[in-house]
């Protein structure tokens, strides 16, 4: 069990390391960079925010909304530094109220999106302490940062004597804290540790990430049992191994991860485990991208145990499991411009389990004209019990991207969904196919 006061005390003794190892001339005068972005996106889709089922006649819905991130990175001196990020909207056009992006309920205009100090040296390392992005070590399979896994605690990376490429990075964040008298209700603890074999030149990696969850974070809302008595309480532990080999033109990459987790009241656990493979290589004047995912799932939630795969990142943004931006497709899971209607699917896939397969190719047009391509089928790994189907569908997407100079840049496209029936809101009715159009406006600085 974690002691309730462990990460303050943590925090303060990383910020004592910090100030004690400050020089003179650390403090001497801080060096000030300014960046940000601002877009706007435009999307018309007969698909909504992750729906659970898709009708045989869904209506179709469009928008234009804006939002605005501006980071401001202050470093004091060789070891200190600082960073602070806000954001504003989405700003819906022709409504008058506005939300961020990682809202739970609550109406909000402006977000500290992250806000950390950092403690860097050869000798020592890199310390964070604060509000900062997290991302697994799988290709935000389990949680990612560019998909607002923002966490508050403490991390600290460091190379390794053995090797160019070996590091190890560990970490302490609260996930939830709703009770004042119990400051971390929800912790994720993590360990990754990374090195290349010198006889096979492979990338070796291992990862351990540890939830410990006194907060009703992890359970009920977002899959698995519901509480019988007050707050679920539970328990999530993954391990995984990833390699990583350059053969040839082509980068291999393949991983494993295991998965086992409990809840005490109702008396509940699971084990699950997925793998893949993804490899690229260059093609033509272009990039191609292939990759294969699986993930174990359940189709008796009633029962006290269970063979589902979960992810670490479970709230409103993540429903369903999705945990970031793993997918080559835009309408089944978020991708870049089409990010803003997606039904959500992830390796958690609502504790029924996924298999995918998938391709892309981003290529070249011209100086300033580029073009991504991408196709993909998906399935459950076990039937919904709702339909009896585990037929997901398969996907196709195109995307082209204009640069405009300075920073601006437009891309627009669309994607198709030939919708399977594990959509379908009963087993007599078939479910309409999905598509969306969309356009995004962004300047970065």
């Amino acid at each position: 069990m974690v002691n309730e006061s462990f990460l303050y005390r943590a925090i303060i003794v990383a910020m004592a390391c910090a100030c004690l190892g400050a020089s003179a001339d650390d403090r001497a005068g801080p060096e000030i960079d300014l960046g940000g972005q601002y877009r706007i996106m435009a999307n018309s889709a007969n698909v909504g925010w992750h729906p659970a089922t898709v009708g045989s006649d869904e209506e179709s819905r469009s928008f234009v909304n804006q939002r605005f991130r501006t980071w401001l990175d202050v470093k004091t001196g060789d070891a200190i530094g600082g960073h602070l990020q806000i954001e504003i909207g989405h700003v819906m056009w022709g409504e008058d109220d506005e939300r961020t992006k990682t809202y739970g309920g609550d109406e909000v205009g402006v977000e500290l999106r992250r806000g950390y100090v950092t403690y860097a040296t050869e000798d020592v390392g890199l310390l964070k302490v604060g509000i900062q992005d997290w991302s697994d070590s799988f290709g935000d399979l389990l949680a990612s940062g560019d998909w607002d896994f923002n966490v508050g605690g403490v991390s600290f990376t460091r190379s390794l004597p053995c090797g160019d490429d070996a590091r190890i990075r560990l970490g302490g964040f609260a996930l939830r804290d709703t009770d004042a008298s119990q400051a971390d209700e929800t912790m994720l603890w993590t360990l990754d540790v990374s090195g290349r074999c010198p006889l096979t030149d492979v990338l070796l990696g291992c990862s351990v990430y540890y939830v410990d969850d006194k907060g009703g974070y992890s359970y009920g809302t977002f899959g698995g049992p519901q509480s019988t008595n007050g707050v679920l309480s539970s328990h999530d532990l993954w391990i995984g191994l990833t390699a990583d080999k350059a053969l040839g033109a082509t980068d291999l990459n393949l991983f494993g991860i295991y998965n086992t987790g409990s809840t005490d009241d109702p008396d509940w656990d699971h084990r699950g485990y997925a793998t893949g493979i993804r490899c690229a290589r260059k093609v033509g004047n272009g990039r191609m991208g292939i990759q294969a995912l699986y993930a174990t799932g359940d189709d008796s939630p009633a029962d006290d145990t269970s063979d589902e795969f979960r992810t670490v990142a479970q709230s409103e943004r993540d429903n369903f499991g999705a945990a970031g931006y793993w997918s080559h497709l835009g309408l089944t899971s978020p991708h870049g411009p089409s990010d803003v209607q997606d039904l959500g699917v992830s390796l958690q896939n609502r504790g029924l389990g996924l298999m995918t397969v998938q391709a892309n190719y981003g290529f070249q047009i011209r100086d300033d004209w580029s073009a991504y391509l991408a196709a993909g089928w998906l399935s459950s790994t076990e039937s919904n019990p709702m339909n009896g189907s585990r037929e997901m569908g398969v996907e196709l997407l195109t995307q082209v991207r204009l640069d405009l100079g300075g920073g601006l840049a437009w891309e627009g496209g669309m994607a198709y969904l030939a919708t399977g029936d594990f959509y379908a809101e009963s087993d007599t009715e078939s479910p309409e196919d999905l598509y969306e159009v969309f356009s995004r406006l962004q300047l970065d600085f």
